[in-house]
């Protein structure tokens, strides 16, 4: 397992995905752990419009939940760990 920080975890997972299917273990407000996969990218279910704000300023990231269909945002102040590619990541 890979010991990253957040920083570095953050520009990881917003720009080098690449469309790649990841899984992303965060804390979400109310304390419990929560596991997605998910993927960036994604358009097919757009509505219409765009965000009222930039993501990054708010420090969270836009993904599809692929198991709930779904968009989410992941805090990420609240990050634990990451798998991609074969390769596990942790963030301290």
């Amino acid at each position: 397992m890979i010991t990253i920080d957040k920083q570095r975890a953050a520009s990881f997972l917003s720009e080098e995905t690449g469309g790649r299917i990841f899984t992303v273990t965060f804390r979400k407000k109310d304390g419990n752990e929560r596991t997605i996969n998910a993927r960036r990218g994604v358009t097919k279910h757009l509505t219409g419009g765009s965000l009222r704000y930039d993501p990054a300023e708010k420090g969270v990231l836009s993904v599809y939940s692929l198991k709930d269909e779904g968009y989410r945002m992941i805090n990420l102040d609240s990050l634990i760990s990451f798998k991609i590619g074969g390769h596990n990541f942790s963030v301290k």
